[in-house]
């Protein structure tokens, strides 16, 4: 795999035997077997159309911040778009952001050309691609809500669809089912007022600070169940501070679980289980995780996908 790899991608854009914990939110985990991380977007979008011709699994990583990698050696080709130097670009009420950009950002940009419809996206801490991937939302705002076009990348060829020819639900994009790979988006936003766009930005932004843990995590660990927050049956459960190890179920928010040092994924994984276990007795719900656990120890099972 090194030689090969190695005649696809630049020597200086691999890691190998990258720690995980540097990388992702959770800051916990074992070993990615290569970690390759492009510096530019026509890097990136050879890599991946090479890896496709030449048949070797990868999988895309954003901003790892729903991520929990397991223990030991994530075996298979990893390629982050963290380091993709790109900017945004902002035409009438438009914005194009490449896969990589921070959400944030691109909520700042549309606030410093009053442009509304973002305001409740700000503080969430995702790439563009990853956010898209997952349809990430808060304050009743989701990615799908303002997007008008993704440029995609599906074997081997770069084409744009539009948002209505794409599958959304909660928390689902149809990226997670299919091989295409995001490149950048079009969103398209309204007219509105500077300041308001920025006040109702320090609000939400507010809002997290005050009902989230500081603690590193992976964020809400499960999704909601008929519009109910997850967090609620767990609360009611009785599991806010159970700990693990070093894992914790947050007093704060009761659907985060925080690493308080040296949490390992076999703690975080406990905790979770046990969460599904207690909900479902007691309420008979069936929770489903929205965090993504990350390494079968086992390459072909390396999905393409953003995250």
């Amino acid at each position: 795999m090194n030689i090969l790899l190695s005649s696809i991608v630049k020597e200086e854009d691999i890691i190998y035997m990258a720690n995980a914990a540097k990388y992702c939110s959770l800051k916990l985990g074992g070993n990615f077997e290569y970690l390759v991380l492009p510096k530019n977007i026509d890097d990136f979008i050879c890599y991946i159309i090479n890896l496709q011709h030449s048949n070797i699994n990868f999988k895309v990583l954003g901003n790892m911040t729903n991520i929990v990698p397991r223990d030991g050696i994530i075996k298979g080709v990893f390629i982050s778009t963290k380091q993709i130097q790109s900017g945004i670009r902002v035409f009438q009420n438009r914005i194009i952001a490449d896969c990589g950009t921070m959400l944030s950002a691109v909520c700042v940009s549309a606030k410093e050309h009053s442009l509304s419809g973002m305001e409740g996206l700000f503080g969430i801490p995702a790439t563009v691609g990853g956010a898209i991937y997952n349809n990430a939302g808060a304050f009743g705002t989701e990615m799908s809500n303002i997007l008008e076009s993704v440029l995609i990348c599906k074997a081997g060829k770069i084409k744009s669809v539009d948002a209505k020819d794409i599958k959304f639900d909660y928390r689902f994009s149809q990226f997670q089912q299919d091989k295409s790979i995001i490149l950048s988006a079009t969103f398209l936003l309204s007219d509105g007022n500077k300041q308001d766009i920025w006040q109702k930005m320090q609000e939400n932004m507010q809002k997290r600070k005050n009902s989230q843990p500081g603690l590193p995590s992976a964020g809400s660990v499960f999704k909601k169940y008929n519009n109910i927050s997850a967090g609620y049956y767990i609360d009611r459960a009785g599991l806010k501070g159970l700990s693990c190890g070093d894992a914790k179920i947050s007093n704060i928010h009761a659907n985060f679980i925080v690493n308080n040092g040296e949490a390992t994924f076999k703690d975080f994984d406990y905790l979770a289980s046990i969460i599904e276990q207690k909900v479902y007795e007691k309420f008979g719900v069936l929770l489903q995780k929205e965090v993504e656990y990350l390494g079968e120890n086992d390459e072909s099972t390396s999905r393409l996908s953003h995250t």
